[in-house]
């Protein structure tokens, strides 16, 4: 007995790993050898590097900062992982030159500032026990809303290089992937029973449930065939 509360005690006193620093060395790590050449490379090319050319680095440095310290207690390793594909792409976004190089160009930066601004409000704003809650009451208004969009660019958009965009080369697309991610959160947990069912450890779901799947999931899939984007 007086071995275990030796052991308990000591147990007990042992640091928390801190997970956020490793995480936060490590990505900084990939993105910065991945921007390393991209600088160089317009060193080599140019008298000087711009504030406007770096300036999306350290957006994305402020960002992942705050990401990883506002997700304390969350899963980090999805957190980190959002973080490296931002961080990547911004990357990629420095070696095309596609950024304006002027600060008042508010067309260009706008939507990376509103991006980051918006994920750093859902990190920090909402949690596992809201959305459980507001999901399952929202779930058919995100399916709704999707559809919507992809109507929408169906009827006003326009073709360009193979694909439909809207006034502005707009492709809102991307905002019907999180309305339908959001919506199967809400929609697959509720029928789990039924499509877990297996028979000889092969799946099989009652007709009913895969009708059902079929009619909710199909339906945008057939709108995404529709306006030529197959992401």
């Amino acid at each position: 007995m007086a071995r275990k509360n030796v052991q308990k005690r000591v147990a007990l006193k042992l640091p928390a790993f801190p997970v956020g620093i490793p995480l936060f060395v490590l990505l900084c790590g990939v993105v910065g050898c991945a921007a390393l050449p991209v600088i160089l490379g317009r060193l080599a090319n140019d008298a000087g590097v711009s504030s406007a050319f770096l300036a999306p680095l350290v957006f994305w440095l402020g960002t992942t900062i705050l990401g990883l310290w506002w997700s304390k207690g969350a899963d980090r390793v999805y957190v980190a992982l959002s973080l490296l594909l931002l961080g990547l792409g911004l990357v990629v976004q420095m070696r095309l030159n596609t950024w304006v190089e002027s600060w008042t160009a508010l067309r260009a930066w706008a939507p990376l500032l509103a991006g980051l601004a918006g994920f750093l409000f859902c990190l920090r704003m909402l949690n596992a026990n809201a959305l459980s809650v507001a999901l399952p009451k929202l779930k058919w208004v995100c399916w709704l809303l999707a559809l919507a969009t992809l109507a929408g660019l169906r009827l006003f958009g326009r073709n360009y290089r193979g694909g439909l965009f809207l006034p502005g080369q707009i492709n809102p697309t991307e905002l019907v992937k999180l309305l339908l991610v959001a919506f199967a959160a809400a929609w697959l947990p509720a029928h789990k029973e039924g499509l877990s069912r297996t028979f000889c450890g092969i799946p099989l779901p009652p007709l009913k449930e895969c009708v059902l799947l079929g009619i909710v999931w199909g339906i945008p899939v057939l709108g995404g065939i529709a306006v030529q984007d197959l992401g």
